[in-house]
Protein backbone atom coordinates (compact mmCIF):
# COMPACT_ATOMS: atom_id res chain seq x y z
CA UNK A 1 0.00 0.00 0.00
CA UNK A 2 1.39 3.06 -1.28
CA UNK A 3 0.77 6.38 1.12
CA UNK A 4 0.35 9.12 -0.85
CA UNK A 5 2.15 12.49 -0.10
CA UNK A 6 0.01 15.81 0.57
CA UNK A 7 1.49 18.69 -1.66
CA UNK A 8 2.43 21.31 0.72
CA UNK A 9 0.24 24.05 0.38
CA UNK A 10 0.87 27.62 1.53
CA UNK A 11 -0.90 27.35 5.33
CA UNK A 12 1.25 24.34 5.93
CA UNK A 13 3.99 25.82 7.37
CA UNK A 14 7.17 24.04 9.59
CA UNK A 15 7.83 25.26 13.06
CA UNK A 16 10.85 26.89 11.91
CA UNK A 17 8.72 28.81 9.36
CA UNK A 18 6.18 30.14 11.42
CA UNK A 19 8.76 31.16 14.25
CA UNK A 20 11.00 33.05 11.64
CA UNK A 21 8.19 34.69 10.43
CA UNK A 22 6.59 35.88 13.85
CA UNK A 23 10.65 37.13 14.49
CA UNK A 24 10.57 39.15 11.79
CA UNK A 25 7.42 40.45 12.25
CA UNK A 26 8.15 41.58 16.08
CA UNK A 27 11.79 43.05 14.43
CA UNK A 28 9.49 45.39 12.02
CA UNK A 29 7.49 46.82 14.36
CA UNK A 30 10.05 47.20 17.04
CA UNK A 31 12.12 49.15 13.77
CA UNK A 32 8.39 50.69 13.40
CA UNK A 33 7.70 52.11 16.98
CA UNK A 34 11.38 53.63 16.78
CA UNK A 35 10.70 55.41 14.31
CA UNK A 36 7.83 57.20 15.30
CA UNK A 37 9.68 57.87 18.61
CA UNK A 38 12.79 59.35 16.75
CA UNK A 39 10.06 61.40 14.72
CA UNK A 40 8.36 62.65 17.70
CA UNK A 41 12.06 63.85 19.46
CA UNK A 42 13.45 65.27 16.39
CA UNK A 43 9.98 66.99 16.08
CA UNK A 44 10.29 68.36 19.63
CA UNK A 45 13.79 69.57 18.91
CA UNK A 46 13.07 71.66 15.71
CA UNK A 47 10.25 73.60 17.97
CA UNK A 48 12.76 74.14 20.58
CA UNK A 49 15.03 75.47 18.28
CA UNK A 50 12.28 77.50 16.41
CA UNK A 51 11.43 78.98 19.86
CA UNK A 52 15.04 80.07 20.64
CA UNK A 53 14.87 81.97 16.85
CA UNK A 54 11.79 83.78 18.33
CA UNK A 55 13.48 84.63 21.51
CA UNK A 56 16.56 85.81 19.82
CA UNK A 57 14.88 87.72 17.77
CA UNK A 58 12.69 89.25 20.27
CA UNK A 59 15.93 89.94 22.49
CA UNK A 60 17.20 91.99 19.12
CA UNK A 61 14.65 94.08 19.25
CA UNK A 62 14.43 94.83 22.88
CA UNK A 63 18.10 96.19 22.80
CA UNK A 64 17.52 97.91 19.67
CA UNK A 65 14.82 100.09 21.79
CA UNK A 66 16.54 100.26 25.31
CA UNK A 67 19.96 100.01 23.99
CA UNK A 68 20.46 97.15 26.71
CA UNK A 69 19.18 93.65 27.34
CA UNK A 70 16.71 93.31 29.95
CA UNK A 71 17.69 91.74 33.18
CA UNK A 72 16.70 88.16 34.44
CA UNK A 73 13.84 89.64 35.93
CA UNK A 74 12.81 91.31 33.34
CA UNK A 75 13.38 88.16 31.15
CA UNK A 76 11.16 86.66 33.31
CA UNK A 77 8.46 89.42 33.43
CA UNK A 78 5.51 88.59 31.40
CA UNK A 79 4.86 92.40 31.08
CA UNK A 80 8.58 93.54 29.34
CA UNK A 81 9.16 91.21 26.42
CA UNK A 82 5.40 90.00 26.06
CA UNK A 83 3.37 91.59 23.87
CA UNK A 84 6.25 94.35 22.60
CA UNK A 85 8.23 92.16 21.48
CA UNK A 86 7.22 88.56 21.50
CA UNK A 87 3.08 87.19 21.84
CA UNK A 88 3.80 85.29 24.47
CA UNK A 89 6.56 84.14 26.34
CA UNK A 90 8.26 80.67 24.97
CA UNK A 91 9.41 77.97 27.10
CA UNK A 92 11.00 74.30 25.67
CA UNK A 93 9.22 72.00 24.72
CA UNK A 94 8.56 68.60 27.25
CA UNK A 95 11.38 66.19 26.96
CA UNK A 96 11.33 62.67 28.06
CA UNK A 97 15.26 62.26 27.04
CA UNK A 98 18.35 64.22 26.87
CA UNK A 99 17.05 67.50 27.83
CA UNK A 100 14.66 66.34 30.49
CA UNK A 101 13.40 68.13 32.91
CA UNK A 102 14.83 71.45 31.21
CA UNK A 103 11.36 73.73 31.85
CA UNK A 104 12.91 76.87 30.99
CA UNK A 105 15.53 78.39 28.89
CA UNK A 106 18.42 79.36 31.09
CA UNK A 107 18.70 83.58 30.41
CA UNK A 108 21.64 85.28 32.01
CA UNK A 109 22.57 89.03 30.89
CA UNK A 110 25.82 89.11 31.01
CA UNK A 111 26.78 92.96 30.73
CA UNK A 112 23.84 95.64 29.31
CA UNK A 113 25.35 94.76 25.82
CA UNK A 114 25.58 90.90 26.55
CA UNK A 115 23.56 87.85 27.38
CA UNK A 116 23.26 84.40 27.37
CA UNK A 117 20.44 81.82 26.85
CA UNK A 118 21.22 78.56 27.16
CA UNK A 119 18.96 75.34 25.49
CA UNK A 120 18.61 71.84 25.07
CA UNK A 121 18.11 69.62 22.21
CA UNK A 122 17.06 65.85 22.04
CA UNK A 123 17.94 65.44 18.49
CA UNK A 124 19.91 67.15 15.42
CA UNK A 125 18.15 69.77 13.95
CA UNK A 126 19.78 72.35 11.59
CA UNK A 127 23.29 71.68 11.63
CA UNK A 128 23.12 71.60 15.69
CA UNK A 129 23.92 68.23 17.54
CA UNK A 130 21.72 66.91 20.06
CA UNK A 131 22.53 68.45 23.61
CA UNK A 132 23.19 71.87 25.45
CA UNK A 133 23.82 74.80 23.29
CA UNK A 134 24.36 78.39 24.17
CA UNK A 135 22.97 81.51 21.87
CA UNK A 136 24.22 85.11 23.11
CA UNK A 137 24.00 88.46 21.23
CA UNK A 138 26.60 87.08 18.51
CA UNK A 139 24.26 84.30 18.01
CA UNK A 140 24.92 80.41 18.45
CA UNK A 141 28.24 80.13 20.46
CA UNK A 142 30.42 77.44 18.69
Amino acid sequence: MEIEQQPKTILHLTRLQLIIGVVAFVLLALLSICGIFSGIARAKSLDTYNSVSKLYQSLQYYEKDESQYPTLEQFHDQQVLVPNYIDKMIFPTDSDGLCKGQTEFAYQRISPQSFQLQFCLEKKVNGLVAGNHIIGEQGLEK
